[in-house]
């Protein structure tokens, strides 16, 4: 079942190589990376942060919410 499965897999990749050569594009569209680079980890730090700082009311009420919840919750035992 694996083995079918893989040869599906390159098969889609195959046919995805050849209409990107059509299209003039890079040969693999699809292809596997191994780990994530330093550029992409900067970016996703700068977007969170960026959101936390967009957001910094709403997150702080929501916050607070939680941690009131939990001591009314605490205070019930």
């Amino acid at each position: 079942m694996k083995e079918l499965m893989r040869n599906k897999l390159s098969l889609c990749k195959d046919k995805l190589n050849a209409f990107a050569k059509k299209l003039k594009a890079p040969s693999l569209i699809i292809k596997s990376t191994q780990g994530i680079g330093v550029i992409e980890i900067v970016l996703i730090l700068i977007v969170i942060v960026g959101l936390i700082v967009i957001f910094r009311s709403n997150l702080h009420e929501i916050i607070a919410n939680v941690f009131n919840e939990i001591n009314s919750t605490i205070a019930e035992f």
